[in-house]
């Protein structure tokens, strides 16, 4: 994907700036989809166009019915039909990435084609949520944040057992008139100790605030430590399961492809039916569909793992 620019939209602090960036990815990567979906129609459209022409050959031979033609023009309006709401959806998509991005909303936008074309089905177990992988979290980074000034202001209420001592030296010139010699000079030195012996209980209760403070913030922490650890867990077995609905869907669209070539030899031998065709023709479009839909939620499910795991890298 093109390096585009995040915009202004991430200018919320480190959680905000890996929420965008996924939007911004999933948006992309939709507009991938979108375009691999138009890519697919318009392949199906020549597919019906052929067909189309090789029924009204057979009918100006007088070998099939003009119904057949009837049929193939019924299938053309419907392919077109299909492929002006694919092509709108296209639009759409890079509408809502350019607006993501804070760009004007016909902004160009490079399609990367290897993006879907090398989506591998690797056979990866499970990545179980590390203590590493839960620190790297803004949420956990802040709140480590949180009980080091915390700390910090814990042994401060705790100094006022301690006497404060302080000195200063005073230096100047000290007579009547405008005239000055060196006997009019002055120095003064002194030390100061202040001990604060009884504040009426202000500082103990201070100390007792801060205690209380931290349990909270390290009550909290663990909570959002497990709060992470299960997002990062259900990501990674949602991961998984796309994976392998991946694969199944590309077996099923090579099937498909297989069975519409027969089809097809067969058709135009005349051992077959048009509605076997256009059947055949019809299930070889919803299988490359249903597998480029699953490649776009293969991709929105790595980038869900990436924000858990808070493994973006961000300049």
């Amino acid at each position: 994907m093109a390096d585009q620019g995040v915009g202004d939209r991430t200018a919320q602090g480190p959680i905000g700036t890996h929420v965008a960036f996924k939007q911004i990815k999933l948006a992309y990567y939709k507009f991938l989809q979108a375009g691999k979906a138009v890519n697919i129609i318009n392949a199906s459209k020549q597919l019906v166009g052929e067909n189309l022409r090789f029924n009204e050959k057979l009918v100006n031979n007088q070998v099939a019915l003009r119904s057949t033609v009837s049929r193939s023009r019924a299938e053309q309006s419907k392919i077109d039909a299909q492929l002006l709401e694919a092509q709108n959806n296209q639009k759409l998509a890079a509408y809502s990435f350019n607006f993501l991005l804070n760009q004007p909303l016909d902004t160009p936008i490079t399609a990367d084609t290897v993006a879907l074309k090398n989506l591998t089905i690797p056979d990866a177990g499970i990545a179980f949520a590390d203590e590493n992988q839960v620190g790297q979290r803004e949420e956990i980074l802040k709140l480590n944040s949180a009980l080091r000034v915390n700390e910090l202001q814990l042994r401060s209420n705790r100094a006022y057992v301690l006497p404060t001592i302080g000195h200063s030296l005073e230096g100047g010139y000290q007579g009547f008139g405008f005239k000055y010699d060196g006997n009019q000079s002055y120095y003064l030195y002194a030390i100061n100790l202040r001990w604060n012996i009884f504040k009426g209980y202000q500082n103990k209760l201070r100390i007792n605030q801060s205690l209380l403070d931290r349990q909270a913030l390290e009550a909290q922490k663990d909570n959002t430590a497990g709060q992470i650890q299960l997002q990062i867990q259900s990501a990674a077995y949602t991961l998984q399961t796309t994976r392998q609905l991946l694969r199944a869907n590309a077996e099923a669209q090579r099937n498909s492809e297989e069975f519409f070539r027969v089809v097809n030899v067969r058709y135009r031998e005349g051992q077959a039916l048009l509605l076997e065709y256009l059947d055949a023709r019809n299930q070889l479009t919803n299988a490359q569909l249903n597998y480029s839909v699953t490649q776009l939620q293969v991709l929105t499910r790595e980038a869900e793992l990436e924000q858990a795991t808070a493994s973006y890298v961000l300049d």
